[in-house]
């Protein structure tokens, strides 16, 4: 059976509990730790339901998934910011 490295990326902080638990069972506790897990259909579920934080790779190194690129935050304005307040 196929080995994947499963590597998490990014921070589950904001997410929902059950990723967090999620990224426990599958052996990651801190951003950067890896893990050896066998290419099954149980572990592709999990993969799958917290892929936004992973980096996901073949037994011999070919990458076969990575996190979507940071998407811009929308700007938040202050107390008296945008509102035409004190302009």
């Amino acid at each position: 059976m196929a080995e994947l490295k499963i590597t998490l990326t990014r921070s589950l902080i904001g997410y929902e509990k059950s990723q967090r638990l999620t990224a426990r069972a599958l052996g990651l506790n801190k951003i950067g730790s890896s893990v050896t897990q066998p290419d099954c259909a149980p572990i592709r579920g999990m993969i799958k339901k917290i892929t936004h934080v992973l980096t996901v790779e073949a037994a011999d190194g070919q990458i076969l998934s990575k996190p979507a690129a940071k998407i811009g935050r929308k700007k938040h304005y202050g107390p008296h910011e945008g509102l035409g307040v004190g302009q």
